[in-house]
């Protein structure tokens, strides 16, 4: 099955995309297109941590779209 975020082949067992980390299921309709903004790859918009470098939580995660928050607590911010 193909990714709705990134367009990546997703395996008929796997649980998120490889390329994106979107949910295999149909949740992922509810998250958009992102990047992180460490490596600027494409990820799905409500992740919690970037598939290609590993970056959690703000700056490596741009605010989610349609969300208010500035992004993680202080505490969560990668050094």
């Amino acid at each position: 099955m193909e990714c709705s975020i990134c367009g990546a082949y997703i395996e008929v067992d796997a649980r998120n995309c490889a390329g994106c980390g979107a949910p295999a299921d149909d949740r992922a309709a509810s998250g958009e297109r992102s990047e992180c903004a460490l490596c600027e790859e494409i990820l799905w918009s409500l992740a919690e941590k970037c598939v290609h470098c590993g970056g959690k939580g703000y700056p490596a995660l741009r605010p989610r779209l349609g969300d208010k928050s500035l992004g993680a607590p202080e505490s969560e911010v990668n050094a």
